[in-house]
């Protein structure tokens, strides 16, 4: 990725060169037993996990998923890139989660060096208007990822 910087101000730059690895890390987390009162109906509807599915009592725990997830980033991402984590309409979504706990001080977890970036493209469309895709300026039906896609 290159970022293409127009003027003085950041929100006319650009990004060129982006690539999308199709390589996906898919690892459920068991968070424990004492984690159940966290689990929100809301998240529950959305992907229909609960604490006793079995993918969920199957699964292992943060710390271990977290090295797992570290170690597929530093092999999927070449050396000299830059990755970015990229969740439509991520506000409550898990990749935001992940972002987060590794941000926060003296966290036992860290966001692999090669990951720079966290973007939420719903976000950037819908709030600036001076995006192109931006409802004002585009003629795409709804910002539902399907249509903008």
């Amino acid at each position: 990725m290159e970022i293409v910087h127009e003027g003085q101000s950041v929100t006319k730059d650009t990004a060129t060169n982006i690539q999308r690895n199709n390589n996906t890390f898919h690892e459920y987390i068991n968070p424990g037993s004492d984690m159940h009162d966290y689990w929100s109906e809301r998240c529950t509807a959305v992907h229909g996990l609960n604490p006793n599915s079995p993918e969920i009592l199957a699964a292992d725990g943060l710390n271990v998923v977290w090295d797992k997830f570290c170690k597929w980033v530093d092999r999927v991402v070449p050396d000299g890139d830059v990755a970015i984590l990229v969740a439509w309409n991520g506000e409550a979504c898990d990749l935001k989660w992940f972002w987060e706990i590794t941000q926060s001080p003296n966290s036992p977890y860290h966001m692999p060096p090669k990951i720079k970036y966290f973007i939420d493209p719903y976000r950037m469309i819908s709030n600036y208007t001076s995006c192109q895709l931006h409802p004002k300026k585009s003629k795409i039906e709804s910002l539902e990822l399907g249509s903008v896609w």
